[in-house]
């Protein structure tokens, strides 16, 4: 009896102790609770008291997994938020949330601050400042941290600095894409290996904002999976008169020459466009050879791949190699980078067979617009004269519309596809060369350096091509 009341005295008390505890242990939560509510609410407070006091800046809050963020956004002199900074912050902000760690409370503080300044660029360093809740020590913890991160603004226009700002337009950076290409390709070892992967670097954009920029260089990241090179430094002396002289000291400036064209009389272009082919293209060299009439021919990428020896006996005639895309699409009815696609393995394939990279590109049915213009990256060369070989396929009719037809500086279609081409030919070049007539290739007909977003038509007449 005595054992069953101890047992029974014994039970009572430890439930006693276990609801106590149930009790104590709430209490303390709660307390806990009420001790972090009590800190986080005088800790916001103190975040924006220290916010309204710098007028400089506007307070932008949002709340995320029991995760507060303030971005200080810098404002300009009507106090308005600079809107590219705010961008870049709340992408950084939403960066920072997705890589915390979700089960400590954290309020953090993410400013911007003018690191320098240099001719017409404002840079913008960022500053993450955290509070982590300890729940040991019952208090928040500060920590403050640096961040990789620039935001650089033209003062000119209040957006962000773009290559475009830098390198004046879309047309310069073109050239440059194209320099680069050129360089690597010289300094390769295995230049044909390689030649697919240097022309699938990404181009240079007027838009683009992702660089770094200082007083001497410039350098540029590509961030393409498997890229032939991570980045690449552009040194303003060697392209002094690429650069804009608002955000580019004067040291570097270059001036551009200025490029004059004196109009020839009777002087032409021969260009042959679809080949080569196996079956035509060997007359028509012959023909040229005969009558040492030097022409450019715009070849298919896939033809360029069926007959690459062909291309090599072009190249080392002394005509000119160009590309014409690589399986004869309309460009404008492609995407950005399947145009672009054409085009590259138009080069690649070209550069393989031939060690030449084409300067040049005739888009098909002459077809273009501004943003197949810059996807191509090369000048454009349409014609004057159309032989109408395509359509006609009648000797004579070529001969005749040629002549009828034909000007003093004329870019000459036609097509190294067509027999008819071929049977034309000679007596074409012999009665053009008693009239009078010389036989140049495009580099020659033009005489100035050709630029990107041009479209040439003859040596006198060449459209800029503009961004509608």
């Amino acid at each position: 009896m005595k054992n069953k009341r101890k047992i029974l005295i014994t039970l009572a008390l430890c439930a006693l102790i276990i609801i106590y505890g149930s009790y104590f242990i709430k209490n303390q939560k709660k307390l806990a609770i009420e001790q972090f509510r009590t800190s986080e609410k005088q800790l916001i407070k103190e975040i924006k008291q220290e916010a309204s006091e710098n007028p400089s800046h506007s307070l932008v809050e949002s709340t995320q997994d029991d995760s507060d963020m303030f971005l200080m956004v810098p404002t300009d002199s009507q106090a308005t938020m600079i809107k590219d900074v705010q961008e870049d912050m709340a992408k950084l902000a939403d960066s920072l949330i997705k890589n915390k760690d979700k089960a400590t409370p954290t309020k953090t503080v993410l400013s911007a601050k003018v690191k320098n300044t240099q001719q017409n660029v404002t840079f913008y360093e960022y500053e993450k400042k955290q509070y982590d809740w300890s729940k040991e020590k019952k208090k928040w913890e500060e920590s403050t941290q640096p961040l990789k991160e620039k935001t650089l603004i033209n003062q000119l226009t209040g957006n962000k600095l773009t290559l475009g700002d830098i390198f004046i337009n879309q047309q310069n950076l073109s050239k440059l894409s194209r320099n680069i290409q050129e360089e690597l390709l010289a300094a390769a070892k295995d230049s044909k290996k390689d030649i697919e992967k240097i022309l699938a670097l990404p181009q240079l954009l007027a838009t683009q904002t992702d660089f770094t920029y200082g007083d001497s260089k410039i350098t540029i990241p590509f961030h393409q999976k498997n890229a032939y090179i991570n980045t690449y430094t552009i040194n303003y002396e060697q392209v002094g008169r690429f650069l804009n002289p608002d955000f580019i000291s004067s040291h570097y400036l270059k001036e551009t020459p200025i490029e004059t064209v004196v109009p020839q009389s009777k002087v032409v272009a021969l260009t042959f466009d679809d080949g080569p082919s196996d079956k035509t293209t060997p007359a028509i060299l012959a023909i040229l050879k005969k009558k040492k009439t030097p022409a450019t021919f715009f070849m298919l990428g896939q033809q360029v791949e069926k007959f690459p020896d062909l291309v090599k006996t072009i190249a080392d005639d002394g005509h000119e190699l160009a590309n014409h895309s690589y399986s004869h699409p309309k460009l404008t009815d492609l995407s950005i980078e399947d145009a672009r696609q054409q085009i590259n393995r138009t080069q690649a394939a070209i550069f393989k067979a031939s060690g030449v990279l084409p300067e040049y590109v005739r888009p098909p049915y002459g077809s273009f617009n501004y943003e197949t213009a810059v996807a191509i990256g090369l000048p454009l060369i349409n014609w004057s004269v159309d032989s109408l070989d395509w359509k006609t396929k009648d000797s004579k009719k070529i001969d005749t519309e040629i002549k009828t037809t034909i000007g003093a500086d004329s870019i000459i279609l036609m097509h190294d596809i067509h027999q008819e081409t071929a049977d034309a030919l000679e007596k074409l070049i012999t009665d053009l060369q008693k009239d009078g007539y010389r036989f140049v290739t495009i580099s020659d007909l033009l005489q100035t350096t050709p630029k990107p977003l041009t479209v040439y038509y003859s040596s006198t007449n060449r459209q800029d091509i503009p961004n509608q």
